[in-house]
């Protein structure tokens, strides 16, 4: 098919579609080339009572907790004068050791709104 076209075109014609291809590949390619956040950490395991008692001793108190697919109990510690934070994970099946996740500080609580999502 590309002996058809004349000289000067064939090669306009190679760049057009390896440009095209290169560009497209780029479009539908971006999401995966894109940086990805990424923390280093390690976490801190022992026995539950034992951290509940040192976060607690940090003037922490649990303000949430939920489950990832019944497998992960994950609460959330909060010393509200100092406003630090930390995340706590616990195995279902291993309940009496867990393992400090992350945490921080500048803890802000946003009041619940029915029907609003952020």
């Amino acid at each position: 098919m590309l002996n058809n076209i004349p000289n000067g075109l064939r090669r306009l014609t190679t760049k057009l579609g390896i440009g095209f291809v290169i560009g497209f590949i780029l479009v539908f390619s971006w999401p995966a080339v894109a940086e990805v956040f990424q923390l280093e950490s390690q976490w801190t395991c022992g026995n539950t009572s034992e951290l509940g008692k040192e976060l607690q001793g940090a003037g922490e108190q649990i303000v949430g907790i939920g489950t990832m697919d019944d497998v992960v109990i994950i609460s959330i510690w909060v010393n509200l004068e100092s406003r630090a934070w930390t995340i706590v994970a616990s195995p279902s099946a291993k309940k009496e050791t867990s393992c400090i996740v992350i945490h921080g500080d500048k803890f802000k609580s946003i009041p619940i709104t029915p029907g609003v999502s952020v």
